[in-house]
């Protein structure tokens, strides 16, 4: 139900347990409606669903780029025919592709239904549920589990899992403080190289218009000009949010003063406390297996609902084994905190503690690009080797990323507050790396 439905098929969340609603126990001393209620009688009651404050929204933006994308597209045909121009015929594909994207947003909205109700009807204790399809779901009241839906929390005293990983995102480890990478390291190089291809044949596609113009005088050739002109700045905006910044982006936690400190993209240092941040569990929604999961931790605002600032830590997965992958990542890095260095490389045995290679200091290899690429696929040989068909330009791409930014250097106040104690026995970085 609603645009893009919920996930089912899923074991309940901490959270959702943990908020679980007693249908025979006042939930609260107040009551609230929100101006979603369409009929109240003796018999039920009926409101909308979640979706329906929404509406509006997509179709609004949806149209604005599908008459874009059809402004392009209705250019390049009647060129192409008036002027028997096989090359524009071509390049009418790229509009079609993403006005086909637009359409089929547009119609999660309009040409739908106005509204998707939900019916509690309180004598014969059932609820029925318009579906999107027009069919609807009837149960019975005590039936549904009822509770306040958000990405699992995790984090506090309590482990998070009884195993730990690190999935090579280590840059130093020591009594005092740990530093990784963020969650944007290991898919550097893939963004640049996805802006740049479609940059390039936006760009080519004007520099065609151009020289159409020129050799045949007919500025027909120029509707494509301001179509590509209008797209190209988003590929554009990818490659430069990717080349031409900083290497990475580092978190570190110092559990000697409960602090937590995050390198930003514009070069500022986020600084919070450990216990004020809320760790979850996050879902994107995107990718397979449900959506692809990673451990972010949450500022919030005083309401405790309302998130001020975020960092994401560097492990991306998917699934079931994902989100217990996800688990033991954090619980490394929480049981670090708690209780120290020598319990969680304990835990680790008999796994090795391998270190990223000195990225703090040198900018890394292509090999160990590639390595790192290749790597996110380890026990799967044959897919390895499938795949290098865009492991090997995506290395590259990194490599030039790499090339073009800046190493990023923590301020000496952050330094002065990390200050690692001379001989310490537990200290770790790129000595100790791949």
């Amino acid at each position: 139900m609603g645009p893009k439905g919920f996930l089912v098929n899923r074991p309940l969340s901490k959270f959702e347990r943990e908020h679980h609603f007693e249908i025979n126990q006042p939930a609260s001393q107040k009551v609230h409606y929100d101006l979603s209620l369409i009929k109240l009688n003796s018999t039920f009651i009926e409101c909308v669903d979640k979706w329906y404050s929404m509406r509006g929204f997509m179709a609004m933006a949806m149209t604005a780029f599908g008459l874009v994308m059809l402004y392009g597209l209705w250019a390049a045909i009647s060129i192409s025919i008036k002027h028997d121009d096989l090359f524009l015929a071509v390049v009418a594909v790229v509009p079609a592709v993403g006005a086909s994207f637009m359409v089929r947003f547009f119609l999660l909205d309009a040409f739908t239904y106005t509204h998707y109700p939900i019916r509690f009807n309180r004598k014969n204790r059932q609820v029925y549920a318009f579906r999107r399809d027009g069919t609807v779901l009837k149960a019975g009241w005590e039936e549904f589990y009822w509770t306040i839906y958000k990405a699992e929390h995790v984090g506090g005293n309590q482990p998070a899992s009884q195993k730990v990983h690190y999935d090579l995102s280590l840059i130093k480890l020591n009594s005092t403080f740990i530093e990784c990478v963020d969650k944007w390291y290991s898919m550097r190089g893939f963004v640049a190289m996805a802006g740049s291809v479609f940059a390039t044949i936006l760009i080519v596609v004007m520099i065609l218009a151009l020289y159409a113009v020129v050799t045949s005088g007919f500025l027909g050739y120029l509707l494509l000009f301001p179509v590509a002109l209008v797209f190209v700045w988003l590929p554009l905006k990818m490659l430069f949010s990717d080349a031409f910044t900083y290497t990475h982006y580092p978190i570190r936690f110092n559990r000697k003063n409960r602090q937590v400190y995050a390198f930003r993209r514009d070069g500022t240092v986020l600084k919070a406390g450990w216990a004020d941040f809320y760790w979850t569990i996050y879902n994107t929604k995107l990718g397979l297996g449900g959506g692809d999961l990673n451990v972010m931790g949450h500022l919030l605002d005083k309401d405790g609902v309302k998130v001020k600032e975020s960092i994401g830590l560097s492990l991306v997965d998917a699934g079931e084994s994902g989100k217990q992958n996800q688990l033991m990542f954090f619980e490394f890095f929480r049981r670090y905190m708690e209780q120290g260095p020598e319990p969680v490389l304990e835990a680790l045995k008999p796994m090795p503690l391998i270190m990223l290679p000195g990225i703090d200091h040198e900018k890394e290899s292509w090999f160990f690009g590639w390595e790192l690429l290749t790597a996110s696929l380890k026990g799967m040989p044959v897919l390895q080797l499938l795949l290098q068909v865009f492991f090997l330009p995506i290395s590259l791409f990194r490599w030039l990323v790499m090339r073009t930014s800046k190493i990023p250097q923590w301020p000496q106040w952050v330094e002065d507050e990390c200050r690692i104690e001379p001989g310490d026995p537990w200290e770790r970085d790129g000595r100790h790396r791949a």
